[in-house]
């Protein structure tokens, strides 16, 4: 009987939310070209990040500078 009912509700849930996400597919594919994505200048999108933690990251306060490296990390292969 459970067996049964997840079939059925499966099936019949399925069916409106596929035509849900296709809708959402396709109103961002509407929105990607022509262009009516919102728009920010570069000073509102670096005013909204957030402050540098230096005490989270590897280095401290010690800034990575070519020929310097943090300890306990190794400058990829490809960067030397």
């Amino acid at each position: 009987m459970l067996r049964r009912w997840l079939i059925w509700t499966h099936r019949y849930a399925g069916i409106p939310l596929s035509v849900v996400f296709v809708v959402w597919f396709v109103s961002g594919i509407v929105l990607m070209y022509t262009g009516d994505m919102p728009r920010i200048t570069s000073l509102e999108r670096i005013e909204r990040l957030d402050p540098a933690r230096p005490r989270l990251s590897r280095c401290g306060r010690r800034r990575s500078t070519p020929g310097r490296s943090c300890r306990g990390w190794q400058r990829p292969e490809a960067f030397r």
